[in-house]
């Protein structure tokens, strides 16, 4: 006979569709959520009803929390969600309140081993996996005697994505320092990506039918992978395999229903089990691969090319302010839809202003109150002069790790009014160098437009400590650490191999 499932019910019943077969229900009012958890919802028989904490030898397969997250006040639910943890077997699943007033979002989740399910309105908590660490780590003591390495770069794709961008300014970067940079790419009709702009590697390869990225990985010193589905391909025990993870949608949790979850989340956590040595982008992916994969990793920011990216020589307001949005109209955390009803009410409230819009295919658009200028897949050089064209970057991402755009408008003089998307914190601290919701609402986000737009003294601070914020992200200083990581992963790797190996880079 199947077991029958234990469950712990706070707040209202729903959770129908959570597949939770043969269940026995408890029900719990914690301590401090009285006043918005009222009682035993009908059409369950409960078994117990428990009020204040739990038992400490108590445990359930599953608990639900239903209708709290989104009206009690976040830190209270997240307390909660922390204290439910060692009480419980497999998941926790939170139902969110999405018409609350304390709307929670993945970055909230900082720390927790989340999956979220937007179109549900459902986060499902697992419990700490335990795991032990895996993978190599990289180590902090560089060697002194330092010559050029020769490096692989296995592109994932062409297309124009901030995470492709980043690569190709890392081999700029580390061939200035005299680095041998050999480029692989798959697909397209060049190795090389058509907008990239002064720029050619040392040797660009487009991979031919049967041909594979470790058959040009022979006399290298470090294969460096692009994305994380490479990394069974390019593991191999002849030569160190470098990833830099910038984050995508299902690293944060965010998948498009539970079925995909299911099948998607254990191969993801095999891939992380690959033998590589690994950075993060930010301190929220770092956390992030920690939680879920046990994985350590350094932190290695993005960078701003600032001969590329700057401001203006000389510099004044427009008349009529611009304000520019950047990115692919379809990717759904980018929340391009949140960011133009921002817009709308702001042009409500008696703010005017002009939109650019720079991606890389057009939007579908209404009829908008003010006028937009879309910029379609144009050139970094162009793209750099929109950036000092506009007054103004705004974006309502729901999360990204070390996101690039910010960077490039600060650097370009352009003032940044963000959402908090977890990683911009990386670099952004509201009312220093940006403007960033903790409400990630539209009406407060309209408010920081106004404030910028309105406050000529708040501009111009915000404006000149994001072009100080920059020196710290130009790209020379960012091709230095990394440098120092793959001289350590050099270093490591060596010792590994022992007195057999090759020690001389290059």
């Amino acid at each position: 006979m199947e077991p029958v499932n234990q469950v712990l019910l706070i707040g209202g019943g729903g959770g129908h569709f959570l597949g939770i077969k043969l269940a026995a229900y408890d029900y719990f009012i914690p301590r401090g959520l009285a006043g918005f958890v009222e009682g035993p919802p009908r059409g369950y028989a409960f078994g117990k009803v428990l009020r204040g904490s739990l038992p400490g030898n108590v445990r359930y397969d599953y608990a639900i929390i239903s209708e709290v997250f989104g009206r009690a006040p976040l830190g209270v639910c997240l307390a909660l969600l922390e204290g439910l943890l060692p009480h419980v077997k497999k998941n926790i699943y939170i139902l969110l309140a999405k018409d609350g007033q304390n709307l929670a979002r993945i970055p909230d989740f900082r720390g927790f081993d989340i999956s979220y399910i937007e179109s549900l309105d459902l986060v499902k908590v697992y419990p700490p996996h335990g795991q032990t660490p895996s993978g190599s780590s990289l180590v902090p003591d560089f060697p002194s005697v330092q010559r050029p390495l020769r490096l692989l770069f296995a592109l994932p794709h062409q297309m124009l994505t901030g995470g492709v961008k980043m690569l190709i300014e890392q081999m700029r970067g580390l061939q200035k320092k005299g680095h041998f940079i050999r480029l692989a790419s798959s697909g397209g009709g060049a190795a090389l990506p058509k907008w990239v702009e002064g720029f050619a590697p040392d040797e660009a390869i487009l991979l031919g039918e049967g041909q594979t990225f470790l058959d040009m990985s022979g006399d290298v010193d470090i294969i460096i992978a692009g994305f994380i589905t490479q990394l069974p391909d390019l593991n191999n025990p002849k030569t160190p395999l470098f990833y830099w993870e910038q984050g995508y949608s299902e690293l944060y949790g965010d998948y498009e229903d539970l079925a995909i979850e299911k099948s998607n989340r254990p191969w993801l956590k095999k891939l992380y089990q690959t033998d590589c040595y690994l950075a993060s982008d930010s301190g929220f992916v770092q956390e992030l691969l920690q939680t879920k994969y046990a994985r350590p990793s350094v932190v290695l920011p993005v960078s701003v090319d600032t001969s590329i990216y700057f401001p203006p020589k000389t510099w004044q307001r427009n008349e009529l302010p611009v304000i520019l949005l950047v990115g692919h109209p379809t990717v759904a955390y980018k929340r391009f839809g949140m960011a133009l009803e921002v817009l709308r009410l702001a042009w409500s409230q008696g703010l005017r202003f002009k939109v650019a819009w720079a991606g890389q295919t057009l939007a579908t658009l209404e009829d908008e109150p003010f006028e937009l200028k879309y910029h379609c897949n144009v050139s970094q050089s162009r793209l750099a002069g929109i950036y000092r064209e506009s007054d103004i970057y705004l974006t309502c991402c729901h999360y990204e790790g070390c996101p690039v755009p910010p960077l490039e408008a600060m650097a370009s003089g352009t003032v940044v009014v963000s959402t908090d998307s977890g990683g911009i914190n990386e670099y952004a601290t509201h009312g220093e160098n940006a403007l960033i919701s903790k409400k990630n609402t539209v009406s407060d986000m309209a408010l920081l437009l106004k404030m910028v737009l309105t406050n000529q003294a708040l501009y111009e601070m915000l404006r000149q400590n994001g072009l100080l914020t920059v020196k710290g992200y130009d790209l020379t200083v960012a091709t230095d650490k990394l440098e120092s990581i793959l001289y350590g992963i050099f270093q490591d790797f060596v010792k590994k191999e022992g007195p057999g190996h090759d020690a001389t880079p290059g």
